[in-house]
């Protein structure tokens, strides 16, 4: 909790502590907080690695206009576990008041409707709520007009 030192001095001032007692008061207070937040280490964040989903139909093949969503999960983590990952966030959810209620069956209604806190205890972050369009290349530059 943090307390202006003005209003510290106030208190101290009602208490009938002496100008210099308080003003002892604050300093080694002010000290302490500051030794307390440089014992602190900060945690590096975790490397996450980006994946694409690319949604296809009920026989594995990709449609004539496929959609992909765009997640991150950590660098460590093995890239073949994401699914199982959402799975797991999945019936976290329909152990829910709200999951009971609305169930979801697909991986794409599981990044649509789950909250990323079920997501956040696996590491995976949903950058793409709603699936977007992915485009077909066949990785060269089309010719230049000139």
């Amino acid at each position: 909790m943090k307390i202006n030192p003005e209003t510290i001095f106030d208190v101290l001032k009602e208490l009938k502590i002496s100008a210099e007692e308080a003003n002892k008061a604050i300093t080694k207070m002010e000290r302490l907080e500051k030794a307390a937040n440089a014992e602190k280490p900060k945690e590096p964040k975790p490397k996450k690695q980006f994946l694409v989903l690319l949604y296809t139909d009920a026989k594995g093949e990709i449609g004539s206009d496929p959609v992909a969503s765009v997640v991150q999960m950590p660098e460590e983590a093995n890239h073949n576990t994401l699914l199982e990952m959402i799975g797991n966030a999945a019936e976290e959810f329909h152990s829910t008041r709200k999951g009971k209620k609305h169930r979801v069956k697909t991986v794409g209604e599981a990044l649509e409707g789950v909250g990323s806190k079920f997501f956040k205890t696996y590491g995976v972050v949903v950058k793409t709520k709603t699936p977007v369009m992915a485009v077909r290349t066949d990785n060269t530059l089309p010719a230049s007009k000139e």
